[in-house]
């Protein structure tokens, strides 16, 4: 037997047993992306549904300048305290005066980034945003609301 021979034949073994126990211990969930196509505001719910659901850090980025008319108020779950940033990209959310623009619930971590808040609507609870978690808002507008 040559020398070394027994440690060459240890590291496949070594690491084949190493990548069994990291699928067996499961990996860490990782960062969740999402990307709504400008003006689809059902796809933008969605995502943010999704967001909520997955206990991930997750990222929504708006398309450029695009504007998200909402026929229904866009709420943010706490997802196990994972944050949520939405980066608007000089974008908005609509509520077209007819909807609460953004229901952040307690447990909920947020982040706005260049986002405008507009034309939101409720008689109890803050037309542009109802917030009970952790908000962060920078270089961003609420107004109309």
């Amino acid at each position: 037997m040559l020398a070394g021979e027994t440690g060459m034949l240890r590291r496949p073994f070594a690491t084949l047993f190493s990548l069994c126990m990291l699928a067996a211990l499961g990996q860490p969930a990782a960062a969740a992306d999402f990307a709504p196509g400008c003006g689809d505001a059902a796809a933008l719910e969605d995502a943010i549904t999704d967001a909520g659901d997955n206990n991930q850090v997750d990222t929504i980025t708006l398309a450029a300048d695009c504007w998200y008319t909402l026929t229904s108020t866009l709420t943010v779950a706490a997802d196990g305290g994972s944050t949520l940033t939405i980066n608007g990209n000089g974008g908005a959310f609509n509520g077209d005066a007819n909807v609460q623009v953004l229901d952040i619930q307690a447990g909920a971590q947020v982040v706005l980034n260049d986002i405008m808040i507009t034309n939101g609507s409720n008689t109890s609870d803050g037309g542009g945003i109802s917030n009970e978690g952790t908000l962060t808002i920078s270089d961003s507008t609420i107004g109309y609301s």
